[in-house]
């Protein structure tokens, strides 16, 4: 661990500019004489001496800091891409500290996520799973694990997932995930109170809020809905139906988009 940890300090180090570089090393440079100093020159010098190593030491602290202002960890880097939709760039990101085991169970979390985004479910699965094996109660890798399982068709055990996330602190939105697997799993009866509840929350995510929507009228609650509302958030749910062609979860999915559209003519 020390070693890896030495080596990418290293690297990093590479990276800075020249000018922080030589100041930096200057700065090493002077602790360790002044350090040298302080311990064996004369009662004189060891005063100003250890001032002036103490000096030094700051100087190179705040250089590093300045050094790394840049610098952002591979984890940050991973999410910043995710968040972009670049999923191969956040897997080619965070797959070689996987290789290494050198993940901690965040990123072996956004990982599962980004291979379940790119359609590779049973990897994402795995993945996840030794997220969970590092933190079995952690909501995140919890939700995940439960997303995973869903877009395979596996609905009991996501709902088993998504519950238990909720139960570990796993904000309200996880609900309508919930909601989802409980109705795409029969039970209907369960799933309608938790869509009802949370549907308000979700303003601010159009595809899911019209997915609430949707299975709500088709369980007899309440209208179909609006036009704008399909136009708004349909396109996530047909990417998606495409992405999970191959299980069936995908092929609901697609009917579902089919009758949506079909709401539209």
């Amino acid at each position: 661990m020390i070693t890896r940890r030495l080596l990418q300090t290293f690297q990093d180090f590479r990276r800075w500019d020249v000018n922080a570089q030589i100041g930096f090393v200057i700065a090493v440079v002077l602790a360790v004489i002044s350090g040298v100093v302080a311990s064996n020159g004369s009662d004189s010098l060891r005063t100003p001496a250890t001032i002036g190593a103490m000096g030094s030491v700051i100087a190179a602290q705040v250089i590093f800091m300045w050094g790394n202002r840049h610098m952002v960890t591979p984890y940050t880097q991973a999410q910043r891409a995710f968040i972009a939709g670049d999923f191969e760039k956040a897997r080619d990101i965070l797959g070689p500290l996987y290789e290494q085991q050198a993940a901690d169970y965040k990123m072996l979390t956004l990982l599962g996520n980004t291979l379940r985004q790119m359609g590779l479910l049973d990897e994402s699965e795995a993945v996840l799973s030794e997220a969970l094996d590092k933190q079995p109660n952690h909501y995140f890798p919890l939700f995940g694990f439960g997303r995973t399982l869903l877009s395979k068709g596996c609905y009991s055990e996501a709902v088993q997932a998504f519950e238990k996330a909720l139960s570990n602190g796993g904000e309200s939105v996880i609900e309508f995930d919930l909601g989802e697997a409980l109705y795409r799993d029969g039970r209907i009866d369960a799933a309608i109170p938790i869509l009802e509840r949370v549907y308000a929350h979700l303003e601010s995510e159009s595809h899911r809020q019209l997915m609430a929507h949707y299975l709500l009228f088709q369980s007899g609650q309440g209208d179909a809905p609006s036009a704008a509302m399909i136009r708004e958030g349909i396109l996530y749910w047909q990417n998606y139906a495409e992405l999970f062609a191959s299980t069936s979860y995908g092929e609901i999915l697609n009917q579902d988009v089919q009758l949506m559209r079909q709401m539209l003519e």
